[in-house]
């Protein structure tokens, strides 16, 4: 079985960051396994050394309880294989998301699965998106470029002068970068609907519900949302699910 979202082979133990950013990116997503003492490609077992094995597992239960917010339980447990011992690190699903570095706070320290790879989390990917903004993604250097639509600026001159540079970085650099475009009118309407199944406000559940079947949809829900006890709930719902999107634009 090859790496993925919820499956990572190290042969040794890694630096106590990257170690951090696995078990996050865990807990943020789907959860997940480490197995330490496996090499990848090729697949083989290397085994670690059995008098390293306790000080191994005590390294990472500090990692986990020093640099991860809240609160990560990993399941370790010893795996004896053809005489070669692995280490097996189950992270939980988290419960209590977003889980983030501590040393570096909740919005420069919280990471997702993307992959087979921890990528910092696409908060400010989505803020831009929502906005209107292509996003430009550099996957090497987590680098974000936000370029606002060029058919919604009335002064070409001024918006040459002002994001002229990191479109030409972006045009220089294009391999480098990954194009992240805003939604479409259909993909918005879709996340409203899940949002509006998911309430169990069945007056208002059902208000939205005529709102979103006659004219102007978007208008008409808004309208409905900001005066309601409801705003925040669509707020976040709308987050989680833009960010979901992002992740698997960026695969």
């Amino acid at each position: 079985q090859p790496e993925d979202r919820r499956l990572e082979f190290k042969e040794v133990l890694p630096t106590n960051a990257e170690l951090a950013k696995t078990f996050i990116s865990f807990a943020n997503d789907a959860g997940g396994e480490l197995f330490l003492g496996i090499k990848n490609n090729p697949r083989e077992i290397i085994g670690l050394q059995h008098d390293q094995l306790d000080a191994m597992e005590n390294q990472i239960s500090n990692i986990i309880n020093d640099q991860c917010t809240p609160t990560i339980l990993p399941e370790i447990s010893f795996i004896e294989e053809n005489g070669k011992h692995i280490i097996r690190v189950y992270i939980h699903k988290g419960s209590k998301s977003p889980y983030f570095m501590s040393s570096k706070g909740k919005e420069r320290g919280t990471f997702i699965r993307v992959g087979s790879s921890n990528r910092i989390a696409s908060k400010e990917i989505v803020q831009e998106l929502d906005c209107g903004s292509d996003c430009y993604y550099n996957l090497k250097t987590n680098e974000i470029i936000a370029i606002p639509d060029s058919s919604q600026v009335f002064d070409e001159e001024e918006f040459k002068e002002a994001f002229g540079e990191a479109l030409e970085k972006v045009r220089k650099q294009k391999a480098a970068f990954i194009k992240i475009e805003p939604l479409e009118s259909l993909e918005t309407f879709k996340i409203i609907e899940n949002f509006v199944a998911a309430l169990t406000d069945l007056n208002f559940k059902s208000e939205l519900q005529t709102v979103l079947q006659i004219g102007k949809p978007f208008q008409n829900f808004k309208h409905q949302i900001d005066h309601s006890i409801f705003r925040q709930d669509w707020f976040d719902f709308k987050q989680q699910e833009l960010e979901k999107i992002v992740a698997k634009r960026l695969i």
